[in-house]
């Protein structure tokens, strides 16, 4: 996980990293915010470049024609997009910098700092 975090922080393009424990526990979930907008095609290939999951990354760019969007890939397989899941979240670690000049800032995390989030399709 250090390394694609230090593989992230080199581009000029991210304001924030957040990386969260996966709901399942087994890993890790990255979010990055940007100081500008990217194309979903940049935006594919920043993740492709940072290691994310082939297969993910393909049903994203297939779904996202039908409409489909932020659903895990375990929920869009299993469950063929007909039910509800609720999920938890815990933030581990925030990176931030002001302006893409600035050097980043690891920012301390509270020890109760969770996400529940609902999918539904």
């Amino acid at each position: 996980m250090e390394k694609r975090i230090e593989l992230i922080k080199h581009y000029g393009v991210f304001r924030t990293i957040r990386v969260y424990s996966s709901p399942s526990l087994d890993g890790f979930h990255i979010e990055i915010t940007m100081f500008w907008k990217l194309s979903k095609r940049v935006q594919y290939q920043y993740r492709f470049d940072f290691g994310d999951d082939l297969r993910r990354l393909c049903m994203d760019m297939i779904s996202e024609d039908f409409g489909v969007r932020d659903v895990l890939f375990q929920y869009k397989v299993k469950h063929k997009f007909n039910t509800t899941m609720k999920f938890e979240r815990k933030l581990m670690f925030i990176w931030k910098r002001e302006t893409n000049y600035d050097e980043w800032q690891k920012i301390p995390q509270q020890q109760k700092n969770t996400q529940t989030c609902i999918v539904r399709q």
